[in-house]
């Protein structure tokens, strides 16, 4: 969904959507991306590509996760 590098976590942190059984912390996960016919004046053409990605807790910085 939307993709951005962090200066904090120095990396690309994105966010997407997946279902319920495949979203646990830690786990590994290729994710396709993109969309050639999207049509958009804002979005360039380009190929599906695979990227590897682990699942992360939103929010994605312990010290911000509130904890009972």
């Amino acid at each position: 969904m939307f993709a951005a590098y962090s200066s904090n976590a120095r990396a690309f942190l994105s966010l997407a959507l997946l279902k319920h059984e495949h979203a646990v912390p830690g786990k590994e996960l290729t994710l396709r991306w993109g969309d050639p016919t999207a049509g958009r004046p804002g979005v360039e053409a380009h190929e599906m590509v695979d990227i590897r990605m682990t699942v992360a807790p939103a929010p994605y910085f312990d010290k911000s996760i509130k904890k009972d």
